[in-house]
């Protein structure tokens, strides 16, 4: 059976305190994520989005809908690992204040969740969601024919009544 390979992640570099960075979110980045936060990195993903969606809108006391630090620069660290894998989470955390690494950052995140381009400038796909093709599992009773009939009476117990 051919096997199916996906393309590359697209890589986005940026400039930072003199230095040139190169982010990108593959396989390693996701996995990396994973294991440092212990969470799907599309937890952060969702996180950021919400917060972009509230500051879009104007929305007040802003705050509140900001993204966990912790996991943002977990997220940043994970982008730049393969690259640059001596960066530390203190210098992540920096950069992220810098609008040119936020915009790295989510141009690479979009390219490579399928919001970027991919190959030859092509819009990439976004993920479709996985259908299930198991049956349900059956509880082990029958169905009940239609006009099914009334619930039986409920029978005493054999305890004493009291008067």
């Amino acid at each position: 059976m051919g096997e199916t390979i996906a393309p590359p992640a697209p890589e986005v570099e940026f400039h930072f305190e003199g230095q040139d960075y190169v982010m990108v979110f593959d396989w390693g980045a996701l996995a990396f994520y994973e294991r440092t936060m212990s969470e799907s990195i599309f937890a952060v993903f969702a996180e950021l989005e919400r917060y972009q969606v509230a500051a879009d809108a104007k929305v007040p006391n802003i705050e509140r809908y900001a993204p966990r630090m912790s996991a943002v620069g977990a997220l940043v660290k994970a982008g730049l690992h393969h690259h640059h894998p001596a960066i530390s989470f203190d210098t992540a955390m920096r950069m992220f204040s810098d609008p040119a690494v936020q915009a790295a950052l989510g141009s690479a995140s979009d390219a490579s969740m399928g919001g970027g381009e991919g190959a030859a400038g092509k819009p990439m796909p976004a993920p479709q969601k996985a259908r299930a093709t198991r049956k349900r599992a059956s509880t082990g009773t029958k169905p009940s024919p239609a006009g099914s009939k009334p619930a039986a009476r409920s029978k005493n117990s054999g305890a004493r009544r009291r008067v």
